[in-house]
């Protein structure tokens, strides 16, 4: 699996583990979680996806070690 897929992956488990986050808190009216809720949105959620669209448009197909380094 090429890296823009693996880090596209990642950013859907994150939308949807933030997104069940905030389903939960809305649901039982206690919003004590909402800064873990915005950061799993916004710093796994935004910056997997944009390293996605970064590997997908601008980087060539065969990564690199630091590619690969920062992915881990």
């Amino acid at each position: 699996m090429s890296l823009d897929r693996k880090y596209l992956v990642w950013a859907l488990a994150y939308v949807a583990l933030g997104m069940g986050l905030g389903i939960y808190m809305a649901a039982s009216e206690n919003h004590a979680q909402h800064v873990t809720h915005a950061h799993i949105l916004l710093v796994g959620f935004v910056a997997s996806f944009i390293y996605a669209a970064i590997h997908k448009l601008w980087l060539g197909d065969q990564p690199t070690r630091l590619a690969k380094a920062q992915f881990v």
